[in-house]
């Protein structure tokens, strides 16, 4: 299957950041976390305020994002979940960029991919 290249990046995200909802200026409210493994560059979107991450394609109720297209690392994205996704507080709900919701807790216990 072919797969057209990765775009270039338009806004730079970086481990660490903190973003505001105002581009101007005011209170930080979203963390940017990086989650390498599915593709290069991933990052997901944690909001402790609302116990939401956006994670992307990292992982999936009870599965996790494709590794085996260009870019993609197995073992990198499994290093990801567990140092970035499994650290956030247990009720955590994980939003994926497709499929239903879940949570940290939850995918501790039955994601197949990282028991």
């Amino acid at each position: 299957m072919p797969v057209d290249p990765i775009p270039p990046i338009d806004i730079p995200f970086f481990h660490g950041q903190q973003l505001g909802l105002n581009p101007t200026g005011g209170t930080a409210v979203v963390e940017v976390r990086e989650v390498p493994g599915h593709n290069p560059g991933s990052v997901m979107f944690y909001c402790e305020l609302l116990g939401v991450a956006f994670v992307g394609d990292a992982i999936f109720r009870m599965s996790i994002g494709r590794t085996d297209l260009p870019g993609g690392d197995h073992a990198l994205l499994i290093k990801s979940i567990r140092e970035q996704i499994f650290t956030l507080p247990e009720n955590t709900a994980l939003l994926p960029g497709h499929g239903s919701e879940s949570s940290v807790a939850f995918e501790k216990v039955n994601n197949p991919y990282l028991a």
